[in-house]
């Protein structure tokens, strides 16, 4: 079995990087305006700052659903991956809290379950009751 790596989009890597080594990545969500779209398709990053500069209501952004973590769990843990996933400091951000959400949890356990292993976010919070 191999083990898969899931990141937001807070990774900042280069795409090159990220194919080479296979990480996949659940993007949060940048909502200018009226207009929503997923972090990682801004494809020119120097223009998105640029028009910060001179912006008069800054961008917000907004953290994945747990169905964009389900659509990337998903297809690993069929393939019979395990999966490592990093994401931003839950005390910036509710990307933490999405990710180990109430039907993440359920499907990451469906298919730990034949495995001897603990689901980490399961681990955290044996280690905290400790």
């Amino acid at each position: 079995m191999t083990v898969a790596v899931v990141t937001d989009s807070t990774h900042y890597l280069p795409a090159d990087v990220l194919a080479r080594h296979g990480v996949h990545v659940v993007s949060l969500y940048v909502k200018r305006g009226e207009t929503l779209e997923r972090e990682s398709e801004i494809s020119d990053l120097d223009a998105f700052y640029e028009r910060l500069r001179s912006a008069s209501d800054v961008p917000t952004t907004s953290q994945p659903s747990v169905g964009d973590f389900l659509a990337a769990y998903e297809p690993l843990l069929d393939a019979g991956h395990d999966i490592v996933s990093i994401h931003l400091s839950g005390a910036v951000s509710g990307t933490y809290g999405s990710a180990p959400g109430s039907e993440v949890r359920r499907l990451v356990i469906r298919y730990t379950k034949q495995h001897s292993i603990r689901p980490s976010f399961e681990a955290d919070r044996h280690r905290r009751a400790a």
